[in-house]
């Protein structure tokens, strides 16, 4: 499954990708709103949008807990 991510501290990011790409997921990281938007635009497939209220690193290994992000 492919993953849009939306964020700019480089330590999030980090964390999200290894965590998602353990899982077997495609992960495509944009550093603001106006690159994710065009990415998502730019996608063949449509995106189901999916947000957590925290990206807390202790719930984000939980596998029941998902971080902000668009599902391709």
């Amino acid at each position: 499954m492919k993953k849009l991510i939306a964020e700019d501290e480089y330590n999030i990011v980090m964390q999200y990708r290894i965590a998602l790409e353990n899982r077997k997921h495609e992960v495509l990281i944009t550093h603001d709103g106006e690159e994710c938007l065009k990415s998502y635009r730019d996608a063949d497939d449509k995106f189901v949008y999916e947000q957590q209220q925290s990206a807390d690193p202790k719930t984000f290994n939980d596998d029941t807990n998902n971080p902000p992000l668009m599902e391709l």
